[in-house]
């Protein structure tokens, strides 16, 4: 089942060149923590605002940074945050209870469901703005005061765990109740009811008969919002609820550069970080394009 489904993946051209830009940007972040010419944050590597050169392949901005080595530190964020949304938010959160919702039905079904529709409704950026801004004064104390970890808040990770948190609250409705619909329907089948009368737990039912099933909607699910994760991270980070300084983001790169006349002055402190998220993002909808039409022929 899975090497089919990695087949019809590996036919289809845009699945190609979307992963093709996904593994070059995890490789950028892998590579760019080793290989980073300079510091992301060491000021004066450079003169202020020198533009591109072979030393200083992006420029530099106006401490001096190396803006090579801030957009491979930012673009490692961007995959951090990337894979922490795909293993739990997508694959466990997700995936978890849009099969329960499905499998079950009943109050199970309505409580989840329910829930996911209240979530929806609200404008979700905003939520997890809210959420964000709110939850960081105790959740900082938490860190640094209760468990003594400053270390963990050092390299950032604790912000890291704090934006992937927010997001994850929100982002597992759509993809759940795609999995839901697509429960309903592979439950009623003769092989399901074969599975129970032979005395299958439910366990088994679920991720050993039915998971296998959804491996297509599942991608599709997970690249449908990872556009949302991505640009909420950005966004969350550019208004200071985020990622914060000194660690490494596009939102805090973004942040940094909102003045009109810095742009206009120097429009590649603009361009090459817009062209990397740009890329992120477009990476994943091709790949979405591409999960799509696996899901539609699937159906067939």
């Amino acid at each position: 089942m899975i090497g089919r489904l990695f087949r019809e993946i590996f036919h289809r051209r845009l699945a190609k060149i979307s992963l093709a830009m996904i593994l070059f940007l995890f490789l950028m972040a892998v590579l760019g923590a080793v290989f980073a010419p300079y510091d992301y944050n060491k000021q004066e590597v450079g003169p202020n605002f020198q533009g591109p050169s072979w030393e200083h392949l992006c420029g530099t901005d106006d401490y001096g940074r190396d803006m090579f080595s801030r957009i491979l530190g930012a673009t490692g964020t961007t995959a951090m945050v990337s894979i922490l949304y795909i293993v739990f938010g997508g694959l466990i959160i997700t995936v978890l209870l849009g099969i329960i919702s499905g499998y079950y039905g009943g109050w199970i079904d309505t409580l989840i469901m329910r829930t996911g529709e209240i979530l929806y409704s609200i404008p979700t950026l905003y939520l997890v703005l809210l959420i964000a801004a709110t939850l960081r004064p105790g959740y900082n104390n938490f860190i640094y005061e209760t468990l003594g970890w400053q270390w963990l808040a050092q390299t950032g990770f604790a912000d890291l765990v704090l934006v992937f948190g927010a997001i994850s609250l929100f982002a597992w409705v759509v993809g759940a109740k795609t999995l839901r619909a697509r429960v309903l329907q592979i439950r009623e089948l003769g092989y399901i009811e074969a599975a129970k009368a032979l005395g299958a737990s439910d366990f088994r039912i679920m991720f050993h008969h039915i998971l296998p099933n959804l491996l297509g909607l599942i991608i599709l699910s997970i690249t449908s919002t990872m556009g949302f994760v991505i640009g909420t991270e950005i966004a969350l980070s550019f208004l200071g609820f985020g990622i914060r300084p000194p660690h490494p983001s596009f939102g805090v790169m973004f942040f940094e550069m909102q003045s009109i006349d810095l742009i206009s002055a120097h429009p590649y402190l603009l361009i090459f970080p817009g062209i990397v998220v740009v890329l992120w993002i477009l990476s994943f909808s091709l790949l979405r394009i591409s999960a799509t039409d696996i899901a539609e022929s699937r159906k067939g």
